[in-house]
């Protein structure tokens, strides 16, 4: 099974947070952003509330949620096919187009974005879709 653009999986394991690929791995030579999904609180300091995700919005999803662009990171798509295939992550259903360009719209209002590499991409799709 291959993983793309909108696919959401969690590496097996006690306390994994949803990943979701937020953007085309066929476009960047294999390599794509992935972003955690956390539970919001408010009280944490400086909460980033650039994407929140209701409960039922995916059916991960049990409480209010949030992307944490801090722990967005570039993967190689084929290292995560390949541990899918050893059994060490578990697929969900994609998200939907909708979730998906919310996600993007998060990333680029978010001050926690900060991995270059990350950046560097989204720069990319962002300048590549016009003002």
């Amino acid at each position: 099974m291959a993983l793309g653009l909108g696919s959401a999986f969690c590496l097996k394991g006690a306390g994994s947070h949803l990943r979701i690929i937020i953007t085309d791995p066929q476009l960047n030579g294999g390599h794509a952003v992935v972003v955690p999904v956390i539970t919001f609180r408010k009280e944490w300091p400086n909460p980033d509330d650039a994407c929140l995700l209701k409960p039922g919005e995916h059916s991960f999803l049990r409480v209010l949620s949030a992307i944490d662009y801090s722990l967005a990171r570039v993967r190689d798509v084929s290292k995560l096919d390949a541990a899918f295939a050893r059994g060490e992550i578990e697929l969900f259903p994609s998200v939907s187009t909708a979730i998906l360009q919310r996600i993007l719209e998060g990333a680029k209002k978010s001050f926690r974005l900060k991995d270059e590499a990350s950046v560097a991409i989204l720069e990319k799709l962002f300048n590549s879709k016009g003002p």
